[in-house]
């Protein structure tokens, strides 16, 4: 089966399910979450730290 799809370089591409968009979109939300939950562990971390060395 060959697909009549090309896009601008003439490569045949596959067209993608209303599912798969829509993970990719939230997919592409949930990133920069991830990365300021991850910066605010690590900032909550260090100054827990820095507070045990000062008493």
């Amino acid at each position: 089966m060959v697909s009549e799809q090309l896009d601008a370089n003439g490569r045949e591409v596959a067209p993608m399910s209303d599912y798969e968009i829509l993970m990719i979109v939230l997919g592409i939300i949930a990133l920069p979450f991830m990365v300021c939950d991850t910066l605010l562990t690590l900032l909550n971390f260090l100054d827990k730290r820095n507070n045990k060395r000062k008493k």
